[in-house]
């Protein structure tokens, strides 16, 4: 197991390496120095940790010089819940009270469906192992985008959701083509 990556309230991100049978803290990284900063959601790909904080969508490269490089949301995105996934194929999500914004050269580009689900506050993201992206929202429902297919909407009942987790040592036989 390598390191584990943990999201703070008080303390920024945290690395925990293994130390025998224990976890000790080896590194800490915050926003921007001296800041103090609650970092949301984490994720890892590729050498780099992505998180998210009030300031934006943060990036950092696990290199030895390795400096967090912040992109920060769109008017209007920062406050509320965050969320960060990043799909097999590098691509990266993040989630805010404003819907679903891509990673694209260095800026956040909102996600646009033709039924606005995309805006819909964005609590929690999943990508599974095909690349698509689950959202899971505040009173919108699950929704899934099909990559190259926009945002198909799978279920609203003003459901709110918290978390999302794929079993990935079970075959369910579901498909993820349902209609809108």
């Amino acid at each position: 197991m390598g390191a584990l990556w943990v999201a703070t309230r008080g303390h920024g991100l945290l690395r925990l390496s293994r130390v025998g049978t224990r976890f000790q803290k080896s590194a800490q990284f915050h926003i921007a120095p001296d800041a103090v900063v609650a970092v949301d959601p984490v994720a890892t790909m590729r050498g780099k940790v992505y998180f998210t904080s009030s300031h934006g969508l943060s990036v950092l490269p696990l290199t030895p010089l390795g400096e967090v490089k912040t992109t920060p949301f769109p008017s209007g995105a920062s406050a509320g819940p965050r969320s960060v996934s990043v799909t097999p194929s590098g691509r990266v999500f993040a989630g805010s009270n404003a819907g679903v914004f891509m990673l694209q050269a260095g800026i956040l580009v909102p996600i646009e469906s033709r039924n606005d689900r995309a805006r819909a506050p964005a609590v929690t993201l999943l990508s599974d192992r095909e690349g698509q992206l689950w959202v899971g929202t505040i009173e919108a429902g699950l929704n899934v985008m099909l990559l190259g297919r926009g945002v198909r909407f799978l279920r609203a009942e003003k459901e709110s959701f918290r978390s999302i987790d794929i079993d990935q040592t079970v075959s369910t036989g579901c498909r993820t083509n349902a209609g809108s």
